[in-house]
């Protein structure tokens, strides 16, 4: 896999869809991860529950989104040169 899109490419949804792939195709994906690995690569328990549960990924992403949204929305009156709101576009994973 290559990466061509630059800004365009989102790691860590891209993993997120792939080991949604493999959850579907192995059986044992329960069994075999390490759920506090999980939560740091998701940035959530909550995630990783939902992973396990066999929520669509764009489900979770929209969860962490909104967590993101919510965080960057509050740290805006602590930055020293404050930055506006991203905005997220396109699909996950970008140009692949």
């Amino acid at each position: 896999m290559r990466a061509t899109g630059g800004r365009s490419f989102r790691p860590v949804e891209t993993a997120l869809y792939l080991m949604c792939a493999v959850r579907a195709a192995a059986p044992d994906f329960r069994r075999k991860v390490d759920p506090q690995k999980l939560a740091r690569l998701l940035g959530s328990a909550r995630c990783v529950d939902m992973l396990l549960k066999c929520i669509p990924p764009e489900e979770i992403i929209a969860v962490w989104r909104s967590d993101l949204d919510r965080f960057e929305r509050n740290a805006q009156r602590f930055l020293l040169y404050p930055r506006p709101v991203r905005r997220h576009a396109g699909k996950a994973g970008g140009d692949v």
